[in-house]
């Protein structure tokens, strides 16, 4: 396991939550501003390197359900 595509991917991932929130809401659709990244999030992990798509889904699994 690469911890630095990890690493990497969960900081993409969080980049692109937090600018998400900062959007205004008519740009998303019905979901709302995180669902809808989370949702192009997980498009963008299957098209990457494992270990990358890997840190992705750990950071979209927290924005939906918190760290539970």
């Amino acid at each position: 396991m690469s911890h630095i595509e990890l690493r990497e991917g969960q900081v993409f991932a969080v980049q692109m939550l937090e600018s998400a929130s900062h959007l205004p809401k008519c740009m998303f659709d019905e979901r709302g501003p995180v669902e809808t990244t989370a949702c192009n999030l997980e498009e963008v992990a299957r098209i990457r390197p494992p270990d990358y798509a890997n840190g992705i889904n750990q950071v979209t699994e927290v924005a939906r359900h918190g760290n539970c």
